[in-house]
């Protein structure tokens, strides 16, 4: 991390910025590099390249990455996502429509049932993407149908 000059050197390194043009050591980073030569140069704009406005801007960035490859405490505001909350309520009904499911299988044939499962689950999916239901409990009860319709079309393919 850069070191930053305390509040006692503001008078010394104010007059050492107006003797020369050139920067100090003192503003060395860990990097070894150095921030711009004047306070212009801090609001340079960066070439259509990409190419940082300044040695101090690599420095920055350098550090940034460094601390993205290793894990950083930073998170991307369009990465954060809202956890899935549903209440017991909801998670009660779904489990009592897949067991409504599970014993319409075993009152039909495994294939007719499986075939029955194909078309409700494509139709909940054209459904879901028209309407785009705001509770995360229909996607829940989407993955959980699908679930259901590959176990009972292995079952199916099975008994044949």
């Amino acid at each position: 991390m850069p070191e930053f000059p305390n509040e006692h050197d503001e008078a010394r390194l104010l007059s050492a910025s107006s003797e020369s043009s050139k920067p100090t050591e003192e503003f060395s980073d860990q990097l070894g590099e150095t921030p711009p030569a004047s306070d212009d140069d801090e609001f340079r704009i960066a070439a259509g390249d990409n190419t940082p406005a300044s040695a101090w801007d690599a420095a920055i960035q350098k550090q940034l990455d460094r601390e993205l490859e290793h894990g950083t405490k930073f998170v991307p505001v369009e990465m954060a996502e809202e956890p899935i909350r549903f209440s017991l309520r909801e998670t009660l009904i779904l489990t009592a429509c897949t067991a409504f499911l599970f014993a319409l299988f075993r009152l039909m044939s495994p294939a007719y049932f499986a075939g029955m499962l194909g078309l409700l689950t494509f139709f909940w999916l054209v459904a879901m993407s028209m309407f785009r239901p705001q509770k995360s409990i229909f996607q829940v009860g989407w993955w959980v149908l699908l679930t259901v319709y590959l176990i009972a079309s292995v079952v199916a393919m099975v008994q044949r």
